[in-house]
């Protein structure tokens, strides 16, 4: 597979720092491991599995991608999954050919490969992610401010990870497989605690903690996956399409909406605008207009405005005329009162 087969084929919407996509896999772990081609007798009739597995990336020193030095990634799954039954049947199955015997591949030994022959894909998402309506452009209008030529899209960031699978399924005490599990679960479990729940490291829960026969019992029943990263892919989709003031009506769309969601998608939008020069003039020029065009949200009208947050459903103008309406009223009774 050539690179920048999958969601990076498009230059426009790519991303490649590094340092950027190893952050958004640390940000959110859960990944979607992807296979294809793997012979399985509980599920005969399945060429494609998909498992979620939540990942922890070990980056290199010095990333690499003519060499392939990316990284890897380290996770496990369900030992009784039909997933994890299929990538051990394939693995029994390669090392059997291999050696033209019938070898046990039961063991995580140096004499037996554990390196599954096919590529596999992991999918990372961000749930920071919108739908798009047209009203967010000045483009939609015909004349002056656009043509009128937009369509709803979809913002979000996703990458997926290219590379070999080693299985560690051994599950025996002291071998390769349960040391390897050990370290993992351990990991994970610190970045779970430090990074996702910002705890501090004296208040952190510890695998540890658990009974050791409980933890014990519970890594006989998964299977260690490491993934050695051969290549990156990553897709931004932040209205990089569209002209820069329709971009920028999208920051103002967004954080017209009023939330948080809203606001962390609206602040990735403009930190893209940022690293492309004509459109950071654009957001430098006009980025800071407190209020804009009213657009409908989901609960009532709100202005287009990029900073402070959007007001809601007010009118500056109407209000206005209420207040000098009710004044006059005022006025006019305290006239008949003292008359």
């Amino acid at each position: 597979m050539s690179p920048n087969s999958g969601i990076g084929w498009n230059p426009k919407f790519a991303e490649s720092d590094l340092d950027t996509l190893y952050s958004l896999i640390c940000d959110h772990p859960l990944g979607i491991l992807v296979t294809g081609s793997l012979p399985s007798s509980s599920a005969p009739n399945i060429d494609l599995h998909s498992t979620y597995i939540l990942f922890v990336l070990d980056t290199p020193g010095s990333p690499d991608r003519t060499t392939g030095t990316l990284g890897l990634l380290r996770g496990h799954i369900a030992r009784g999954s039909p997933h994890a039954k299929a990538l051990m049947q394939t693995l029994q199955n390669t090392n059997a050919t291999n050696s033209n015997s019938d070898s046990d591949s039961g063991s995580d030994s140096d004499s037996t490969n554990q390196t599954l022959p096919q590529e596999a894909m992991v999918l990372f998402t961000s749930p920071t992610s919108s739908y798009i309506t047209p009203f967010f452009y000045s483009s939609r209008k015909s004349g002056t401010t656009g043509d009128g030529k937009v369509v709803p899209t979809w913002f979000s960031r996703a990458v997926q990870v290219y590379g070999s699978v080693r299985l560690h399924h051994d599950a025996s005490p002291g071998s390769t497989a349960s040391r390897f599990l050990k370290r993992q679960l351990q990991d994970l479990t610190r970045h779970g605690e430090s990074h996702m729940m910002r705890f501090p490291e004296s208040e952190a829960w510890r695998v540890g903690d658990a009974p050791v026969e409980f933890v014990d019992r519970l890594s006989r029943a998964i299977v260690g996956v490491e993934i050695r990263n051969c290549r990156i892919e990553e897709k931004s989709k932040l209205g990089q399409e569209v002209r820069a003031e329709d971009q920028l009506g999208a920051v103002r769309g967004l954080r017209g909406l009023g939330t948080k969601g809203g606001a962390e998608l609206a602040g990735l939008v403009e930190e893209d605008m940022r690293r492309k020069e004509e459109r950071k003039v654009v957001l430098e020029r006009d980025g800071r207009l407190v209020r804009g065009e009213k657009v409908k949200g989901p609960n009532g009208w709100y202005y287009t405005a990029t900073s402070p947050l959007a007001v809601k459903s007010v009118d500056i103008v109407e209000c206005g005329m209420w207040v000098m309406a009710l004044l006059a009223l005022a006025y006019g009774l305290l006239m008949s009162v003292l008359g």
